[in-house]
């Protein structure tokens, strides 16, 4: 089996994810997968999350053994936008009710539903946009790490953002947070079960 590397965007050191590509099909894992920059960030990260280490194109990869860790994150590292992209290019991103790019048009009606079910539908039918959601955060066991991303088109995370940014509304620091990976299941129409693995992020109870 070849694990494939993922990017990390500028600004991080590393980018988690519930996904992973083997021998070039999506595969659900069973613990966060951390693409990272450094070899020596990796070894740290799986010291500290349990895992394996392996190499990757642009750094390195790991494979932990946990779904669930706690972070330390602000409301203004959140955020949650809705995109229309082709390849690498967007052509429509907005905040449900105005655009954002094409900057052009930013401030304008985006003409997406106002419900997140409806905006489900259109998007699944191939003509709306679909939820991009930022989470920029530290691990609470590591904070000079250095700062990690998760970048996600969960539906069901998407919609419980707004109560997690509201929840956080009164601290003016980072709050103490679990991410985690929750395990859902269903059954297509052909009597198939699925399983999968999608990121919930809850504030801890001080």
């Amino acid at each position: 089996m070849k694990h494939m590397p993922g990017d990390v965007a500028e600004g991080f050191v590393g980018r988690f994810s519930a996904m992973a590509r083997v021998d070039g099909r999506p595969v659900t894992l069973s613990g966060w997968r951390v693409a990272v920059k450094d070899q020596t960030v990796a070894r740290k990260v799986a010291d500290l999350l349990g895992g394996s280490v392996f190499t990757a194109t642009h750094g390195a990869e790991v494979m932990t053994e946990r779904d669930s860790l706690p972070i330390m994150v602000s409301a203004n590292d959140i955020s949650l936008c809705m995109a229309l992209r082709s390849g690498n290019d967007s052509w429509h991103v907005c905040d449900g009710s105005t655009l954002l790019r094409p900057e052009g048009d930013r401030g304008t009606p985006c003409g997406c539903a106002s419900g997140l079910r409806e905006r489900r539908a259109a998007a699944r039918a191939g003509r709306g946009a679909v939820p991009e959601v930022t989470i920029a955060f530290r691990l609470a066991g590591a904070i000079r790490l250095g700062a990690f991303v998760l970048l996600s088109s969960s539906w069901d995370l998407a919609a419980s953002i707004p109560l997690v940014l509201a929840t956080m509304e009164d601290c003016r620091d980072s709050s103490l947070c679990t991410l985690r990976l929750r395990r859902e299941e269903f059954t297509t129409s052909g009597g198939v079960l699925v399983t999968y693995k999608r990121p919930e992020i809850s504030v801890t109870p001080q």
